[in-house]
């Protein structure tokens, strides 16, 4: 299971680091982006919390400000798993199972 977690984790945090990198390279700072993620009995509050902070906000946020969010609450259920250490790496939390993804209007 441990290694199955370790797998995963920085499977996810590579796929995430290309999507932000490219994002920023390519992006203008006016550019909001947002989580998605699926709401279900395994998500983990990190996630949950951000997603319903972002929303809170309109919907859609800056990457520096979705970054100090997801940070925020990694730092805030440290105990529960939250891994802040490693959100220099987009990993608010092991196996996590956002995406980050721009959000334009139509």
């Amino acid at each position: 299971m441990l290694l199955h977690t370790i797998v995963w984790t920085e499977h996810a945090s590579i796929n995430t680091l290309r999507r932000v990198n490219g994002y920023l390279e390519d992006g203008s700072p006016d550019d909001v982006y947002k989580i998605q993620a699926p709401m279900d009995d395994r998500t983990h509050p990190v996630t949950r919390e951000a997603v319903k902070e972002i929303e809170e906000r309109g919907g859609a946020v800056p990457m520096k400000e979705l970054a100090s969010i997801l940070l925020e609450k990694a730092e805030q259920y440290e105990d529960e798993g939250g891994t802040p250490e490693r959100m220099e790496h987009w990993v608010p939390h092991e196996r996590f199972r956002l995406s980050i993804t721009q959000h334009v209007e139509l």
